[in-house]
Order: C-alpha cells, then structure tokens, then sequence
C-alpha cells in the first residue's frame, strides 16, 4: 500500500511519534547535528550545565517540536553533511527494532511507496508539492525490507 503523508493511521512513520519508550526520532536525529556538549544538552528536561553526557543522557528529551527549533541553532558537527543519512537510518531502524509493534504495523505496509509528503517545503526528507528526495520514505522502505 502506497502512503503519502506520515499522518492519521500513517502518523507511527513519523519521526515526531513519541515511541513506547518515551524517546523520538526527531530529538535524537537533532541532538547528534551537535558538535558541542553544551547544545546536546539544551535537548533534554531540566539538563543543567553541570551533567556529564551519561547522567544527561537519562533524562528525557523534549517535545519532537522543541527538539526541531533547538537543531536549527546548533553549531553542527563539521561531517554533518557525510553523516546525516547514516544516522537517521540508525535512528529510524532502531525506533522499529525497539518496537516489535511499530515494526508489525511498518511491514504492514507490504512493498508499496513511502512518502513524506508534507507542506512545510522540506524537499530532503520529503516531497513537497511533487518536488523532493523523499529520503526519510526511502529510509524508511530499506528498514521495512531489512526486518
């Protein structure tokens, strides 16, 4: 079955869905874009500047919303553009290996396409008016085949 947006009974494909263990795609595809231990902080509750990245690291992540307006302030990681593929298909793989649920209701989608469509102008991750590289569905289609 061929899906088009990740929303309604779709909404699982997400990577603003908060999975069963409270974590989310979005907050930890955001916080590895950081090349400074102070901005990976600013993605989890009541982190002070005096954790380590261990004790940090157990608290839980913000909201999917707040997590994507902190990513866009961060200073970057310089290999951010050689790596962000491989890790939101780390992040995504793991979300649905986690999940014995998610991954039943992702191999439900048998062979068929897997579009985020969207409306914000996101043409990377998605498609957007006809336009885009829908590489989070062509993600998304390699972790299906690979379960």
């Amino acid at each position: 079955m061929d899906v088009f947006t990740f929303t309604g009974p779709f909404r699982f494909l997400s990577n603003f869905l908060i999975e069963p263990d409270g974590s989310h795609v979005e907050g930890e595809f955001q916080r590895s874009k950081c090349a400074r231990l102070e901005d990976r902080r600013a993605f989890y509750q009541g982190a002070s500047m005096l954790d380590s990245e261990l004790t940090m690291m157990s608290r839980p992540l913000k909201t999917p919303k707040e997590c994507k307006a902190i990513g866009r302030k961060v200073t970057l990681r310089a290999d951010w553009e050689d790596v962000k593929l491989d890790i939101m298909l780390f992040y995504v793989r793991k979300k649905f290996t986690d999940s014995p649920e998610l991954a039943q209701m992702l191999q439900a989608t048998g062979t068929g396409k897997l579009v985020e469509g969207n409306t914000w102008g996101d043409t990377f991750w998605g498609v957007c008016r006809g336009r885009g590289l829908n590489n989070l569905g062509l993600i998304l289609m390699q972790v299906r085949e690979d379960l």
